[in-house]
């Protein structure tokens, strides 16, 4: 077949007008589920500092009728701290950029500051959950919050031999880093694991409900037997119903 002489085809139009989606796919993950749950709080110091206290472990509480009473042991309010963290995003456009007509975007700073603010929100997540140590800074060095890892002192549920891993990174004033596990040493995360670590929390005190999962490990706890009803509708909401208890399943950035 040969096309005939003098047809225009388009391949030769130096005139022809492209075809481009108006709409653009951000395809970077940006949910922060930690920053989104924590209770905001308005700094007016470099260093915030919040009181702990404790009750005494249950005993065996009887006494004879008419005892004299003795002065019962008090726990002391311990007093922590957490530091403050500049974090910031700037975006640049310039007076020709802005001039000129763009696919999917009508105003090219505005555009670019909305993408700043997500991915400010995303490192924010990241040093929030991550093996992040506190430091006040100085001028030479800036001052960092302490990552949840960090803070971790009794429910710490190791995936293999710890070997040189200290237990915590937090004791007192700042934190530390949580040495890891040697890769050597790894096991798989288990549903005993996460069994032992929520008993833990909650014999400590804490009443968890929300599991924060690297996307690996969420794939994980997909498989456990114990996961009854994986998801239920709640309030037009999935969550998570684990191991009997409302546990919310949320992948988290590391």
């Amino acid at each position: 077949m040969a096309v005939p002489a003098n047809v225009v085809v388009a391949s030769s139009r130096a005139n022809k007008a492209e075809q481009v989606s108006k709409t653009i796919a951000n395809i970077a993950p940006f949910e922060t589920p930690a920053v989104s749950m924590a209770k905001m709080v308005n700094a007016t110091a470099r260093t915030y500092e919040f009181l702990i206290d404790t009750l005494v472990a249950a005993s065996d509480n009887k006494h004879l009728d008419g005892d004299v009473d003795t002065v019962d042991a008090s726990p002391s309010v311990t007093r922590q701290s957490q530091r403050m963290q500049i974090l910031k995003k700037s975006a640049g456009v310039s007076g020709s950029t802005s001039a000129i007509e763009t696919y999917g975007v009508a105003n090219e700073l505005a555009y670019n500051m909305a993408k700043k603010s997500k991915e400010l929100k995303t490192d924010l997540e990241k040093a929030a959950v991550g093996n992040q140590v506190s430091t006040i800074g100085n001028t030479t060095t800036a001052s960092a919050m302490g990552g949840l890892e960090t803070y971790i002192k009794t429910n710490i549920k190791y995936s293999g031999t710890p070997g040189s891993a200290t237990t915590p990174g937090w004791a007192s004033g700042d934190t530390g880093t949580v040495v890891d596990v040697a890769a050597a040493n790894l096991n798989a995360f288990t549903e005993p694991m996460l069994k032992d670590a929520i008993q833990s929390a909650w014999q400590n005190g804490a009443t968890p409900n929300v599991l924060l999962a690297s996307g690996a490990n969420r794939a994980r706890v997909s498989a456990f037997t114990g996961v009854a009803d994986l998801y239920r509708d709640t309030n037009g909401k999935n969550t998570a119903s684990i191991l009997a208890s409302a546990l919310n399943i949320t992948s988290a950035a590391a």
